[in-house]
């Protein structure tokens, strides 16, 4: 039976104590991230010059908005134009996530997350973790979201990746986790007319592999 060590919050993991604790190590990129982030840019048709609004306020005021701006005037209403619910999943803010991950128990907030469930979160697919601007001392949105997405295989039972993104400032940066290492793409600038582009459409194609698991998971529950 593992030991059980210290309890610590999603804020008190860094991606080195990720990799030093619990195994996860940096990998180049698999078939799997290759075919997530491999996308041609593209904007939702009608919506362009909402996007290239929002793109525009960004580049404007990233430097003063405080945390709040940021979510409320840039992120909130960018994701929603993906329209993430669907009949057998949802978006979900600011909901409490607990698991023991090899020995640790680990439990948090996340900010943002796509989930199966409609009401509630049940299985969760993929993490959004949000900072205006990492300072020198601060919580490593690298490793918080990285300790989420290894809650959230637990909660799971299931080796399927898992996929995250992390945010600051302008910039979106994202990663998948598979067995025991995780790979990170370049932090896209959500400024830039083509790169914002990119971000939607690999937010498009998450979306799109949610739909796949969220319905087979909810039929494998449903014939139980």
């Amino acid at each position: 039976m593992a030991s059980v060590k210290n309890f610590k919050t999603f804020e008190q993991w860094h991606a080195w104590d990720v990799t030093q604790k619990l195994g996860i190590a940096y990998t180049e990129p698999t078939p799997t991230f290759r075919e997530w982030i491999n996308v041609s840019p593209s904007l939702p048709k009608g919506m362009e010059d909402h996007v290239t609004y929002l793109r525009n306020q960004l580049f404007k005021h990233h430097n003063s908005w405080n945390e709040t701006e940021l979510l409320a005037r840039f992120i909130v209403p960018f994701l929603d134009t993906v329209r993430w619910e669907g009949d057998n999943f949802n978006l979900f803010n600011e909901r409490p996530l607990r698991a023991t991950v090899k020995g640790y128990p680990v439990s948090g907030v996340v900010d943002g997350m796509v989930a199966s469930g409609y009401y509630e979160p049940y299985q969760p697919y993929f993490f959004l973790q949000e900072y205006k601007r990492l300072q020198k001392g601060e919580p490593d949105p690298l490793g918080q979201v990285l300790v989420a997405m290894l809650v959230a295989r637990e909660l799971n039972q299931s080796n399927d990746p898992v996929y995250g993104c992390y945010v600051i400032g302008k910039y979106w940066s994202f990663l998948v986790l598979e067995g025991e290492s995780y790979c990170l793409s370049q932090g896209y600038d959500v400024t830039d007319e083509t790169e914002i582009q990119i971000v939607w459409a690999i937010l498009n194609q998450t979306k799109k592999y949610v739909e796949v698991r969220a319905t087979r998971d909810w039929e494998q529950l449903n014939h139980r």
